[in-house]
């Protein structure tokens, strides 16, 4: 299964004429494509395309950003889901971007909060420096202009198959493999400040679009 994962952006900002009460509320929508192969000669056809549909679903998420020109917080805007259809239940587990995830830019710092198992579990550390390459294209998401930066970053990947008849141990993994990945970001100077969704920032304006190319999302 591979997974390329891609955020946009819906910006509502707010500003005054004084640069640090400049603030805004950024809401970042996830979705990944997958490759995704499941046995049809085990189940009708429709019975196929809807669960199909509801595993691409279950990937596709919807986050809010609330900064100033020093701090944000990033967290899920949780919604609920329709009703599944009668007697289909598919539940996934998703340790990638959930909680709060708190960044201080001035600080260098931030705080990740996760919620598991009825405990609540806290990292703190400093931000990860990240080596931007500034490039000249550029592109316009929505009213603003955006410019492109690039990082190459090597990452540990983990296939694990899945099965919807049995014949496949769902617990079982390949071993563990490096791979290297480009990340694409789109920032726009016309937001001045030094932020984006997840753990990304460090550039000079806030980062709109990201293309990280991972089999899951940062």
């Amino acid at each position: 299964m591979k997974h390329l994962a891609v955020i946009i952006v819906m910006l509502i900002l707010s500003s005054s004429a004084i640069a640090q009460d400049f603030q805004g509320k950024a809401t970042y929508k996830s979705h990944r494509k997958m490759d995704i192969q499941l046995d049809s000669t085990q189940m009708e056809t429709d019975m196929h395309k809807r669960m199909i549909e509801m595993m691409k679903k279950q990937f596709e998420k919807t986050y809010i950003l609330s900064f100033n020109k020093e701090e944000s917080l990033y967290k899920e805007d949780e919604q609920l889901e329709a009703p599944q259809h009668a007697g289909m239940v598919m539940v996934f587990i998703d340790s990638g971007e959930s909680g709060e995830l708190y960044k201080n830019i001035k600080e260098d710092r931030y705080t990740d909060q996760n919620e598991m198992f009825g405990k609540v579990f806290l990292i703190e550390d400093k931000l990860r420096k990240i080596d931007w390459e500034l490039g000249s294209e550029t592109k316009n998401i929505g009213e603003y202009t955006c410019y492109k930066a690039t990082t190459k970053r090597t990452v540990e990947v983990v296939k694990a198959g899945i099965s919807i008849n049995g014949d496949k141990d769902l617990n079982e993994k390949s071993e563990p493999e490096m791979e290297e990945i480009t990340i694409t970001a789109w920032y726009t100077p016309q937001i001045p400040v030094n932020n984006g969704p997840g753990n990304y920032h460090g550039l000079p304006g806030l980062i709109l679009e990201v293309n990280n190319g991972r089999q899951t999302l940062i």
